[in-house]
């Protein structure tokens, strides 16, 4: 079976690195929005990691009062 085609290989090569191009500059988007997204995350963890750490600070301050004993 051969293939049957009104483009010359030039024309071909052109649409099909057309096409990759495209493709490329798509999949970059994908991973900037996904790298936004994962960076967004990492601030709502540290941010809930300091404000527990704090938390406990705070809870183990108040045990240290009410047992007496100090850290």
């Amino acid at each position: 079976m051969s293939y049957i085609s009104d483009q010359t290989p030039e024309q071909e090569l052109s649409d099909l690195h057309d096409h990759l191009v495209g493709w490329v500059q798509t999949q970059e988007k994908r991973l900037k929005i996904l790298t936004e997204t994962v960076n967004i995350r990492d601030r709502k963890l540290d941010s809930r990691e300091r404000m527990l750490n704090e938390k406990e600070k705070i809870l183990n301050d108040k045990e240290a009062t009410v047992t007496g004993n100090s850290y």
